[in-house]
């Protein structure tokens, strides 16, 4: 539905489409309202249509960030859609097209490993970080911080290194 509005043609004439992705999501939820859609309903359609267009590179740690943000369910969901889009227009060549059964491979992989991907599979707590004298949004900062470090594998999910993490975290925070 935002192709229209957002058309634009470059130098050499060619047609693009650019930011149609949230222009057709901002329409839908429009749409959505009025039809009084579920808000959940709603909510996943809107989140569909947005996202459409964001490239998940077949690779661990891009899958694992992409579960984080985005929910294993609603991630394999998008993936249909993506597949669903690009071989309906008949541009998707075969190593693109792969590229879907790789990632899906890559999720089983993580969820089989019961990798941390979310605050409450971390080790550590907000309780454990007020004991490090931390207080109020400095505890989510830091657990947000914590959980990117354990996800992209910087850090394993193991108390004593997240506790050892968020004292230098809080260290250089009062130095800088």
């Amino acid at each position: 539905m935002g192709k229209i509005p957002t058309f634009t043609r470059d130098e050499s004439g060619r047609g693009h489409f650019y930011g149609h992705a949230q222009a057709s999501a901002g329409m839908a939820e429009e749409i959505l309202r009025r039809l009084k859609a579920p808000t959940a309903l709603r909510d996943e359609v809107v989140f569909l249509i947005d996202k459409h267009m964001t490239k998940i590179e077949p690779e661990k740690k891009a899958v694992r960030r992409a579960m984080v943000r985005m929910g294993q369910e609603r991630l394999e969901t998008l993936l249909c859609l993506q597949e669903a889009d690009m071989g309906s227009k008949g541009t998707g060549k075969p190593a693109e097209l792969e590229q879907f059964s790789q990632i899906r491979g890559l999720i089983r992989m993580i969820r089989e490993e019961d990798a941390c991907l979310s605050l409450k599979d971390l080790a550590v707590n907000g309780r454990d970080l007020m004991a490090l004298g931390l207080r109020g949004k400095e505890i989510g900062t830091c657990l947000d911080r914590l959980l990117e470090l354990v996800v992209d594998e910087v850090l394993p999910n193991e108390k004593e290194a997240l506790l050892d993490a968020a004292k230098e975290m809080t260290t250089e925070g009062a130095n800088g």
